[in-house]
C-alpha cells in the first residue's frame, strides 16, 4: 500500500512491494523523460528493505543541467505529476504524484549529477543498507518522531534531517584521504562492485545507458513478460 495524505506522518514497516511500485514509476518516467535524464533511482526509505517508512515512494532523478527544467516540468506535469518548484540544497526540483487530492504517493526529486545532493541520496541508501546499526538507529527515530509529530510534516523532516547530515558528515570524515571518497553512482560501477545490485536505471543517450547489474548491460524492453520479470528482479535489488 502507498499513499499518505499531506502534512501527516505515519511509519509503516516495509512492504516487498514498493521496489516494484518503483518500478512501474520508473517505466512511466523512463518512457516520459528518454535521454533528458542521465539516472532514474529509488532513494528513501521505502528503497531500504527492513526499514520502516512512510508510504510515500522518493525517487531521485539525476540531470545533467538545470536548464533543461522547464521541458522536465511540461513533461513530467503531463502524466499527472504537480510540480511543487525549487526546493535549492533542500531537495531540488520536487514534483510529486496523488491517488487523489492531498494523498501524496510520490515525491519526485530532480537534481543535478555533479551536485552534492544526488551523491547524497546514494550515499545515504548505501549506509543505511550497509550498516544494520545505522538502520536500526535511523528506524528507531524515525517511528518515535511519527508519534510526536503525527500532523506536523514539516517538524518530522526537519528533526530527522540532524540524524541524516550527521551520518553523511562521519562517512565523508571516515573516507576523507582515501581513494574513491564517497559512493559512485551505482549504474557506474564496474561489475565486481555492482553484483548484488541497487535499484536503478542510467538512461543518458552520451554513454551511461546501463542497468545497475552489469548482467543486464542492454535496455530492457519492458513489454516483454520474459525481460519484464528480470527488469522486476533487478528493481527488487536497492540494496
Amino acid at each position: 500500500m502507498i499513499g499518505l495524505k499531506r502534512h501527516t506522518v505515519r511509519v509503516v514497516d516495509h512492504e516487498p512491494s514498493w521496489p516494484a511500485l518503483f518500478a512501474d514509476e520508473w517505466e512511466s518516467l523512463h518512457r516520459t523523460l528518454g535521454d533528458l535524464v542521465a539516472d532514474i533511482q529509488h532513494v528513501g526509505s521505502t528503497a531500504v528493505p527492513d526499514l520502516p517508512a512512510k508510504p510515500i515512494l522518493d525517487i531521485a532523478i539525476a540531470i545533467d543541467t538545470l536548464d533543461i527544467i522547464p521541458d522536465i516540468v511540461e513533461r513530467l506535469t503531463g502524466i499527472g505529476y504537480i510540480y511543487r518548484g525549487d526546493g535549492g540544497d533542500g531537495g531540488g526540483h520536487l514534483f510529486i504524484k496523488e491517488s487523489e487530492p492531498d494523498i501524496r504517493t510520490v515525491h519526485l526529486h530532480v537534481v543535478e549529477l555533479s551536485g552534492t545532493q544526488w551523491k547524497n541520496y546514494l550515499l545515504f541508501r548505501k549506509i543505511l543498507c550497509d550498516d544494520a546499526t545505522a538502520r536500526k538507529r535511523y528506524a528507531d527515530i524515525k517511528i518515535d518522531l511519527a508519534k510526536r509529530f503525527p500532523d506536523d510534516r514539516k517538524a518530522y523532516t526537519s528533526a530527522k534531517d540532524e540524524f541524516i547530515r550527521g551520518v553523511l558528515r562521519e562517512a565523508s570524515m571516515t573516507a576523507s584521504g582515501r581513494r574513491g571518497v564517497g559512493v559512485k553512482p551505482y549504474f557506474l560501477q564496474p561489475p565486481a562492485e555492482t553484483a548484488g545490485g541497487a535499484g536503478g536505471y542510467s538512461s543518458n543517450a552520451r554513454g551511461r545507458g546501463r542497468m545497475a547489474h552489469h548482467a543486464y548491460s542492454r535496455k530492457i524492453d519492458a513489454q516483454n513478460p520474459e525481460n519484464r520479470i528480470l527488469f522486476f528482479e533487478i528493481m527488487r535489488r536497492t540494496c
